[in-house]
Parts: C-alpha cells; sequence; structure tokens
C-alpha cells in the first residue's frame, strides 16, 4: 500500500476517534456508574441507565457525520468504530450502508460487518444483523434484473402528481415485485404485502400505491453497481 494512504488512513483514525473521544469517556465512565448504583439503590439504577443511554446518543451523534461522509474511507472507519463501541448501532448503520452506499467497496465490507454480526451479541444486535442481510439480498437480486431502474421511474411518475402518473407508478410497482424471485418476496414486510395486494383488488388504488411504496422505501436508493 502507498505510504502516504496509510498515513492518511491513520490520521483519519486518530481524527475520528479523538473527536469521539469524550462521548466514549461519558459511555464508560456510566458504565461503571450503573454497576455502582446496581449495588446501592434500584431507584438510583434508572438514573443511571438513563445517563447510559444519553452517553450512548452522544457516541452515535459523533459518528453519524463520518458514516455519511463523502469519503469512503471515512464511512468504513466509522462503521468499524461503531461496532466497537456500540454493537446494535453497529449493526443499523452496517445495514444502511450495505443497501446505499456508492461504494462497492464500503457495501462488501458492510455486508461482511452484518454477516459477523448476525452470528455473535446479543439477541437484539443477531436480529438486526439477520434483518440487514436479507434486505441485501433483495438489494442484489433488484440490481442483478436491473429493478432499480424501475423504482426510480415510479418516482418520478409520482412526481408530477397527476392521476396517470399514480396509476403509472403502482403499475412499476407491481411490475418490479413480479419479477422478483419467491425467496426475494418473502424477505419483504409479508404485513404490507399482504396489506398492498388486498386494496389493489379491491380497487383502493391510493392506498396501495402507498403500501407498495412504502415495501420498496429502502431499496429505492441503492447504488445500480
Amino acid at each position: 500500500m502507498n505510504p502516504e494512504t496509510v498515513r492518511k488512513d491513520k490520521w483519519d483514525i486518530l481524527k475520528i476517534s479523538a473527536e469521539i473521544a469524550l462521548p466514549i469517556v461519558a459511555l464508560v465512565f456510566t458504565y461503571f456508574y450503573q454497576a455502582k448504583q446496581q449495588r446501592v439503590s434500584e431507584a438510583n439504577l434508572q438514573l443511571a441507565q438513563a445517563n447510559r443511554e444519553l452517553a450512548r446518543a452522544q457516541v452515535e451523534g459523533s459518528l453519524l457525520p463520518y458514516l455519511s461522509s463523502n469519503d469512503p474511507k471515512q464511512r468504513e472507519i466509522a462503521l468499524s468504530l461503531a461496532r466497537v463501541l456500540d454493537e446494535k448501532f453497529g449493526a443499523d448503520a452496517a445495514a444502511i450502508l450495505a443497501l446505499n452506499d456508492p461504494s462497492a467497496e464500503v457495501r462488501i465490507k458492510a455486508g461482511s460487518a452484518l454477516r459477523t454480526l448476525s452470528r455473535s451479541g446479543p439477541d437484539d444486535v443477531r436480529k438486526a444483523a439477520q434483518a440487514g442481510l436479507e434486505q441485501i439480498d433483495v438489494m442484489n437480486e433488484l440490481r442483478a434484473k436491473g429493478l432499480l431502474d424501475k423504482l426510480r421511474d415510479a418516482e418520478g411518475y409520482l412526481a408530477g402528481g397527476s392521476t396517470s402518473g399514480k396509476e403509472a407508478a403502482l403499475t412499476l410497482y407491481r411490475e418490479v415485485f413480479a419479477q422478483l424471485s419467491a425467496g426475494a418476496r418473502g424477505k419483504l414486510d409479508q404485513k404490507l404485502l399482504a396489506d398492498a395486494e388486498r386494496d389493489y383488488r379491491e380497487g383502493n388504488v391510493g392506498n396501495a400505491l402507498s403500501e407498495y411504496r412504502a415495501l420498496f422505501a429502502d431499496y429505492r436508493q441503492g447504488a445500480r453497481d
């Protein structure tokens, strides 16, 4: 690797770590404070838990600008730190990056993070990671079959606000759904899908359109390649 690139990567890590150092210290402090309070008083435990949640929120807030940075390397570093500091937040961030990041390398690393988190950690972390992996499967099929453009075209029709545009958008959403495999369909929100299908059969076009749009909400901004 180019020495200049190595130096830049190390600088990025130090820069991000420095900017979130105070929230990290607060998180560690509240963790030990909570343990002490648990021994002292159950009443004070609620306050300790609230403080810990506040510290966690501060850590997450410090990482968000880097997770949405224009620099893909900073996004990778921020994701790695998120996984270390808060696995649930790391899983949620990885799911978003794996679906929509413009960098194929970042998407691959985010997917790898999800696979790791799906095999370890608390139940909520594993469930979040598994849900993210299922979304990746759907996105990969949408991308491979060239269906992302249809989702974007549907949004274009809706932008006009006309009745004909809404009907065209609904047709596109149903075409996208019809071209998905049974496996991918099974990974979509089944309740939302059932509601959309029912409203379509009953002629409730407006409701059906809203439900199909919500069904594909996480995929409309996906990168094409």
